[in-house]
């Protein structure tokens, strides 16, 4: 099975990558999280006394299947909704 970023997902549905997550969270579409690296924080800033220490942090992915799936019920639900604009519009 192929995977793809939740960027590249977001940007396939022409849809914000926020709304994305909110279906996931929800239920809508299963997500996939990069496993955490062994890899030690790391300093990547000093100021004075302080010093800011990043970790990896995961990549969420999703199925390419899973967006293509959706990507076709997005594009028939807005077929189904402008064919209804339509009909209200010939009344």
């Amino acid at each position: 099975m192929r995977y793809i970023t939740l960027s590249q997902a977001a940007q396939r549905l022409g849809i914000e990558e926020q709304v994305l997550l909110q279906w996931a969270q929800q239920g809508f579409l299963p997500v996939y999280v990069s496993k955490p690296s062994s890899q030690k924080p790391r300093r990547t800033y000093e100021k004075q006394a302080f010093t800011f220490l990043t970790t990896p942090t995961p990549t969420l992915y999703f199925a390419v299947d899973d967006i293509e799936e959706t990507a076709e019920d997005l594009a028939w639900s807005r077929l189904g909704r402008r064919h209804c604009w339509d009909e209200d519009e010939d009344a």
